[in-house]
């Protein structure tokens, strides 16, 4: 699949608009943490993934079937505050504080 119709990069095609994403990337290395909101129902999926400079989130997320959920807003909370906590070295502290705070307008 190529990466301009992979879910990563048109999540509209797949009927999906990012919630926020959470980011841990280390110099050549890439970690992220991502929501997604359904948008006919409002249902909440995730997908944490990451990789070295030789592909890319558009490689990894291509389709639904990488996602997980539908998930609760709480269940939602606690799985970013697990992947932050395993990504804490090089975690981008705002980027998880902000994806926390729009999870909470919901």
């Amino acid at each position: 699949m190529s990466w301009k119709t992979a879910l990563y990069s048109t999540p509209e095609r797949y009927g999906l608009q990012v919630l926020g994403e959470a980011d841990a990337s280390p110099g050549y290395e890439w970690d992220i943490f991502v929501v997604y909101r359904d948008l006919a129902t409002g249902e909440l999926y995730t997908v944490a993934d990451g990789g070295c400079s030789c592909n890319s989130a558009s490689d990894a997320i291509q389709t639904r079937d990488d996602l997980s959920g539908p998930h609760t807003v709480a269940e939602v909370h606690a799985q970013l505050d697990e992947w932050a906590k395993f990504h804490a070295t090089y975690l981008d502290q705002a980027s998880a504080v902000e994806l926390h705070a729009k999870l909470a307008e919901i």
